[in-house]
């Protein structure tokens, strides 16, 4: 296992902790149903993975950005190592791994921009709590750097996380992306939490025993579901609605931001990640929280107007 990689001079102002994966995208008439197969219209192949995702909006969006990840020797791994390193992202933290492959998700894609993933960890189960905090050290960090990580690592990477930016007082942004089992502790220490609404609703049900909730007239809503968990764990929470927007809850205040038009949507594969780079790019360089959500919406809508997780252009 050895570390090596691009590095970008300067304080990073985006520190991102997450999944490297290589995007194998196909683009049919429409999902295939159980047992059907179907014929491809198109195919391409690039950089995929919350993390890199994450780190390649964020470089985009202007931010000095580091990425913490592992990927594997082959050929999988150089292939997001270039793209990495083009698109100016500090690769030095990027541990590739000997013993596993890079790892992969396949995309389908139907021609109204739906999609289906089915992704291989591959060399992202490799990466250790130990390494992360030892990486995140070795990076120039300062007061306003934002660190950000995802639910595509080990809980116990994502604890790590937890832990060092509350030794360092810094400003983290978890998006807990699927949700995984992360220690209540843990999500406590975080200064936002983004999810989307299926998270959220998995989140809630988590945190929230419907035993204690009084007596209503069917489920809880978005805005219900939000609030009761930013109350039960005292932080922040960001939820993103695809076409309806976001909403941000702090304090029990409850904020809702309108999505930013599109006019063609081809693959939405990445919109939320983008979202979350820019986002957190944004507030690293000073943004209040509704100039940061206006930013990070534009950054998606012009995503899924093209086929893949990462645009091909910085």
């Amino acid at each position: 296992m050895s570390t090596s990689g691009a590095q970008v001079t300067g304080p990073i102002a985006v520190a991102v902790v997450g999944s490297v994966n290589l995007d194998l995208i196909t683009v049919v008439d429409h999902l295939p149903l159980p047992g059907e197969t179907q014929l491809a219209t198109s195919d391409d192949e690039g950089l995929g993975g919350k993390g890199a995702n994450q780190a390649a909006a964020a470089a985009r969006a202007g931010a000095r950005t580091a990425l913490v990840a592992a990927v594997g020797h082959d050929d999988a791994g150089a292939l997001c190592r270039r793209e990495l390193d083009r698109l100016a992202v500090d690769t030095t933290q990027l541990q590739v791994v000997t013993a596993v492959a890079t790892g992969r998700a396949i995309v389908i894609v139907d021609t109204a921009g739906e999609n289906t993933i089915v992704v291989s960890s591959g060399a992202n189960a490799s990466l250790a709590p130990d390494h992360v905090e030892q990486a995140l050290a070795a990076l120039p960090l300062g007061p306003g750097s934002v660190l950000v990580s995802q639910g595509e690592v080990s809980a116990d990477v994502v604890d790590a996380v937890g832990r060092f930016a509350g030794t360092h007082d810094l400003r983290w942004v978890l998006n807990l992306a699927p949700v995984i089992d992360v220690d209540v502790a843990t999500l406590t220490r975080a200064w936002l939490v983004v999810v989307n609404e299926g998270e959220l609703s998995d989140l809630w049900a988590q945190l929230i025993d419907p035993v204690q909730l009084p007596p209503a007239q069917g489920p809880p809503g978005p805005v219900q579901m939000a609030t009761a968990v930013a109350e039960s764990l005292g932080v922040q929470v960001l939820v993103t609605r695809g076409a309806h927007g976001c909403l941000h809850v702090r304090d029990r205040v409850v904020q809702e931001f309108p999505a930013h038009p599109v006019e063609r949507v081809v693959d939405t594969t990445g919109a939320g990640d983008t979202f979350v780079g820019t986002f957190s790019a944004a507030i690293a360089g000073g943004a209040e929280i509704d100039t940061a959500v206006a930013a990070a919406s534009r950054a998606a809508a012009t995503l899924i107007a093209s086929l893949g997780a990462s645009p091909r252009s910085p």
